[in-house]
């Protein structure tokens, strides 16, 4: 592979500007792995609040059969961030997302060009590393899970094949790696302001895990979980390191949950959303790494 060496601008303003190296694992819509996309991606800012985005991707060869082949190439689109919104203006991606606090945020859109819809999701972990992952859909139908995680590099680095790129360890699971996990639970409104921030602890054990004087357990259903708890019933699955979880609520909301674990950053990033009568009413962004007791 060709080395390509990109300038890096970093600004308080936007934690994921820059040049980023980028593996994107892929997986049916009944998560099985398909293979890797390998990207690099750089953000540059333009001035009157846009970025420019231009994204270089290379499928590996497990995926030549499948539609994510068309996908390697040069991709470029411009976004506007108009406060904790960031609207994509093309022309490869149309479509808007928002930020959820400091370095988490959701979108959804289309490419016009692949030919598929899409929604994401990204946290920063550390300056220079963040997991990140969506959805490609065919109108209604899942034509690829994405579950990725970003190396931030310098300018003074070039990128010459598959050992540059950041990996995950998909088989790292957090009750694996410990018992306890400690961090902390940010509460937002549908609007983005935060209703708090507090401390957050949970203890897994073989049958599911405890909050608190919460508690959630876990019922095997072949390849998915019954979930169930005081005032909850839900649905949940193992994707690679991520859970994803379908729920309903006593008194008529729903919950969803995705939680992703990057065993070498020993972090979990949780994005809980909760709504009612089809209106989100509030998005918890939970951040917790193991504990020794």
């Amino acid at each position: 592979m060709t080395s390509l060496r990109f300038p890096v601008q970093r600004s308080t303003g936007d934690a994921f500007l820059g040049c980023w190296l980028v593996t994107e694992y892929v997986f049916d819509d009944d998560g099985a792995l398909l293979g890797c996309n390998y990207q690099q991606r750089l953000l540059e800012r333009l001035g009157d609040g846009r970025v420019r985005v231009t994204q270089r991707c290379r499928p590996d060869a497990r995926l030549m059969a499948h539609p994510m082949a068309a996908f390697a190439g040069e991709w470029a689109f411009d976004l506007e961030i108009k406060g904790r919104a960031r609207l994509y203006h093309g022309p490869d991606v149309l479509g808007s997302a928002v930020s959820w606090g400091e370095g988490v945020m959701t979108g959804r859109g289309v490419w016009p060009r692949f030919g598929y819809n899409f929604t994401s999701w990204s946290a920063m972990l550390a300056p220079d590393r963040q997991l990140t992952g969506g959805r490609f859909y065919s109108a209604g139908g899942c034509m690829a899970h994405l579950i990725g995680v970003g190396r931030l590099i310098g300018a003074e680095h070039g990128v010459d094949g598959r050992a540059n790129f950041p990996a995950l360890d998909l088989a790292g699971w957090p009750p694996d790696l410990a018992e306890v996990w400690r961090g902390s639970r940010a509460r937002f409104d549908a609007d983005g302001a935060c209703l708090g921030e507090e401390p957050m602890t949970r203890n897994y054990a073989p049958d599911g895990w405890r909050e608190g004087e919460w508690g959630v357990v876990c019922q095997a259903a072949g390849a998915r979980w019954r979930m169930s708890g005081p005032g909850f019933q839900g649905i949940a699955r193992r994707v690679g390191p991520a859970l994803e979880l379908e729920g309903a609520l006593a008194g008529g909301a729903s919950v969803s949950m995705l939680e992703v674990v990057d065993a070498e950053a020993r972090m979990l990033i949780g994005i809980h959303r909760i709504v009612e009568c089809e209106q989100l009413q509030r998005v918890a962004i939970i951040r917790l790494a193991p504990s020794a007791t």
